[in-house]
């Protein structure tokens, strides 16, 4: 529906801070980052040692990896794949407990979507990475300090989340065998969370 996520305008990046439902309303993106484990330690009950933190691993990470390491967090690095990531930091039958960083702005609205539907918490703020960006983000009166709230970023009350794996993940990838095909699909619907996973195969014959 038009008007149910924020315009992105001329943004590429999105900064994220992604969490579970158990720590929405508890977190605060604005304080500094030892503010924001301790948080969500207490929302998660669970010291901060315990908190495992997925980064995507960029060289515009090193600064921010090396604080949650040294807050004694743990930390899980993947080059690729932050919507994944983020759906398992806010679902909470898996093991990560946040997301943190830099990544696509369409993504984060894809995530964000999701996290409308379980109820989690979820804050974004623009984050250009080029100076062309920067430029163009001013001069359309955006400010790249301010973090946008889920209300914000997803304004439909009702979301539907399908996310089909073509490379091997979390969501399980495109697999081939002798005459079949089988693809592994993720549903999510809300508010309420509802949610599903879904292995279709079909016949396939690769063309002659």
């Amino acid at each position: 529906t038009e008007g149910a996520f924020l315009d992105p305008g001329p943004g590429f990046y999105m900064e994220k801070l992604v969490a579970p439902p158990a720590a929405a309303g508890r977190l605060d993106p604005g304080k500094p980052l030892a503010g924001r484990l301790a948080d969500l330690a207490d929302a998660l009950d669970k010291p901060v040692q315990r908190l495992t933190i997925a980064v995507l691993e960029k060289p515009r990470h090193r600064v921010l990896v090396e604080q949650l390491r040294a807050a004694g967090a743990q930390v899980r690095l993947t080059p690729a794949g932050d919507v994944a990531l983020a759906l398992q930091a806010l679902l909470p039958e898996e093991p990560l407990d946040a997301l943190m960083g830099t990544g696509g702005f369409a993504e984060g609205l894809m995530a964000a979507a999701a996290a409308r539907a379980l109820g989690g918490c979820f804050f974004g703020r623009f984050d250009p990475q080029l100076q062309s960006e920067r430029l163009t983000l001013a001069k359309a009166g955006i400010d790249t300090r301010r973090w946008y709230g889920l209300d914000e970023l997803v304004r439909a009350p009702q979301t539907l989340f399908l996310a089909t794996g073509i490379r091997p993940g979390w969501l399980g990838g495109v697999e081939r065998g002798p005459g079949w095909l089988s693809t592994s699909s993720f549903a999510l619907t809300g508010p309420g969370g509802e949610r599903m996973r879904v292995t279709r195969v079909r016949p396939w014959r690769e063309a002659a």
